[in-house]
């Protein structure tokens, strides 16, 4: 099975298995390269040994041999791919270096940092964290806002005035002790929904603490050929606004009954 994998290895430069096979492929293939690389009598008995057709024994020492002459080792890579579907084995993948799909990736990154002005899954995801910190402070802006309104209109009906609040409760009049109530009544109307937000405020800050705490963390390293996002597609519309708005006012709604 390892020669059947190492003659494909050779021929496709890229392929998928278990982490566990990945790893234990890459040493037989070190060590095969480094044989074509020397290539004499018995390296050559060697490679016709461990690989199964000609025309890897060929492109070992014609195409790849060559590629590596003045590395001395690292002729290979490994990199987890996740979880396999049916029965969660640890997925690997595991190419040859300088293959042309790394410079296909390396061209799309390109055009990622031109057309997105990014670099890595690490900005972008800055980038998205602090939109949602933003998110969270307007939406609270806007709630504040609200209230402050409403307190002044209920106010206003009831002839009122707003109360100074460092005016001790022992010193306040008849009206300051009802306008005081009023404005009580009319926060209590609000609490539920600015938990809400203030939770989910607490804990977009949180994320962008610790994610910036991982700028050099190796998880935020690309890890799949065509995983880009643009910026304006994780965007808040006002549509989004409204339904999450909407959302929460529901959630306030059932948490009174």
């Amino acid at each position: 099975m390892i020669k059947t994998m190492t003659t494909q290895l050779i021929m496709h430069e890229r392929i998928f298995t278990t982490l566990a096979k990945a790893k234990e492929l890459r040493r037989h293939v070190e060590k095969l390269i480094h044989k074509a690389k020397r290539l004499n009598q018995e390296d050559h008995l060697y490679l016709k040994k461990n690989l199964r057709t000609k025309e890897a024994i060929k492109k070992i020492k014609e195409e790849i041999a060559p590629r590596f002459r003045k590395l001395p080792a690292g002729f290979t890579k490994v990199m987890s791919m996740g979880k396999r579907a049916n029965d969660l084995a640890p997925v690997g993948m595991i190419e040859l270096m300088g293959n042309e799909f790394q410079e296909v990736t390396r061209n799309r990154i390109e055009v990622d940092k031109e057309q997105y002005g990014i670099e890595t899954f690490w900005q972008w995801e800055a980038k998205v964290l602090e939109q949602e910190v933003d998110y969270y402070e307007e939406l609270l802006r806007d709630l504040k806002s609200k209230i402050d309104n409403d307190i002044f209109k209920t106010l206003g009906e009831e002839n009122l005035e707003d109360v100074d609040s460092s005016i001790p409760k022992r010193m306040l009049t008849a009206d300051q002790k009802k306008a005081k109530e009023i404005i009580s009544q009319v926060e209590d109307k609000y609490v539920s929904q600015k938990e809400v937000l203030v939770r989910g405020y607490e804990r977009a800050k949180t994320e962008e603490s610790v994610h910036y705490k991982q700028k050099d963390y190796r998880k935020y390293e690309r890890m799949f050929e065509n995983y880009a996002y643009p910026l304006d597609a994780v965007r808040f519309t006002a549509d989004d606004r409204a339904n999450i708005t909407a959302f929460i006012e529901e959630s306030d709604q059932v948490a009174k009954v």
